[in-house]
C-alpha cells in the first residue's frame, strides 16, 4: 500500500523514514502546507533567486505559515483547522532551525517577533514540525 502523511512530528518521520528502504510502495511524508508546501515553495524562491542574480549565497529565508482566525477570540486567538493536540505540540517539541548555515534544534517560543498584516499586530515564533527535515 501507498503511503502519504501530514504529519509534522519530526521524531515520528524519521521513525517512518526507516520503513521505505525496502518498501516496493511510494512513502510521500510531510504533505501538508507546513512542512510540505511551504518547503516546496520556499526551495522554488531560493531556485528562482539563484538563476536570477547567478549566485548560490543566500544571506536570510524566512517561511512564515500559521491559521489568522477572521473572529479571533480569547484565550487562544488561534484558527484551531485541525487537532488542537497537534497545535500543542508545536508549542512543547523543539523547533527546527537554521543557523549560521547549521541545522540546531531551540526550545518552541524561543524567538518572539512582531509582524503587521493589514495594520494588525501578530506574533510569530518558532514551532516545532514548521521545517521539519527541509533544513
Amino acid at each position: 500500500m501507498h503511503y502519504v502523511n501530514l504529519t509534522e512530528y519530526v521524531t515520528e518521520t524519521n521513525a517512518i523514514i526507516q520503513i521505505p528502504k525496502r518498501a516496493e510502495t511510494g512513502f510521500i511524508l510531510q504533505t501538508g502546507v507546513a512542512p510540505g508546501f511551504v518547503s516546496i515553495l520556499g526551495h522554488m524562491l531560493y531556485k528562482e533567486f539563484q538563476r536570477k542574480y547567478r549566485t548560490d549565497q543566500l544571506d536570510l529565508m524566512e517561511m512564515k505559515v500559521g491559521a489568522i482566525p477572521q473572529n479571533a477570540s480569547v484565550p487562544h486567538f488561534y484558527a484551531f483547522t485541525w487537532s488542537p493536540i497537534g497545535v500543542a505540540t508545536e508549542y512543547v517539541k523543539e523547533a527546527i532551525v537554521v543557523r549560521d548555515n547549521e541545522v540546531v534544534s531551540v526550545p518552541s517560543l524561543s524567538d518572539c517577533q512582531e509582524l503587521m498584516l493589514n495594520g494588525k499586530r501578530y506574533e510569530d515564533e518558532f514551532t516545532s514540525g514548521g521545517a521539519a527535515d527541509f533544513p
